[in-house]
């Protein structure tokens, strides 16, 4: 179900999933000045959402208060998969191995990672849509295999309620950056 977002990227990438997070909040600007502020959103933008990755990421969250969110996702398994002037989209494996090279990402980003399957993994996409004045963050996961799904329903289990004060966190940033800015 895509709750009205159809024809996203996001679709495309994972059409089908087994678990999903959806947070939104209102923001008035033109699309493309509200994707570059997801995409330029720095830690000292987001002070609650970087202790809070910083306790569970046992401190691997950069020093640098001033340096972009999405660099802590792009040195993980996550790679920026689509962009245009309405969504942001990453996609990411994540396997038990933390086997960096799951996926070949290489060339159409969207379609390789759609159609890919390591065995023993869960695909993990993530995007920022700003349609008719509302800015969304989804995550979509999907494993590949009943084993993989036990054990990545467990993790999911632990961490909603913390990934949900997060997004919320991250979505009032870059909204508030927005109203800073004009």
């Amino acid at each position: 179900m895509s709750r009205g977002r159809a024809g996203t990227a996001l679709d495309r990438a994972l059409p089908a999933w087994d678990w999903s997070e959806y947070h939104s909040v209102k923001a008035t600007a033109a699309a493309e000045r509200v994707i570059d502020a997801v995409d330029a959103l720095t830690w000292d933008d987001v002070p609650l959402f970087r202790r809070i990755m910083n306790a569970v990421s046992f401190g691997r969250v950069p020093e640098d208060r001033v340096g972009r969110v999405l660099d802590f996702f792009e040195r993980g398994p996550y790679v920026l998969a689509h962009r245009d002037s309405t969504e942001l989209v990453y996609v990411g494996v994540l396997h038990p191995r933390h086997a960096p090279d799951a996926v070949d990402l290489e060339g159409d980003p969207v379609t390789r990672f759609r159609d890919a399957s390591p065995a023993g993994t869960v695909k993990v996409a993530m995007n920022f849509l700003y349609r008719d004045g509302l800015l969304s963050t989804e995550t979509r996961c999907q494993a590949n295999n009943g084993l993989t799904a036990r054990i990545f329903g467990v993790y999911w289990l632990l961490i909603r309620v913390g990934s949900g004060i997060i997004r919320r966190s991250w979505l009032k940033g870059i909204t508030r950056t927005l109203r800073d800015s004009t």
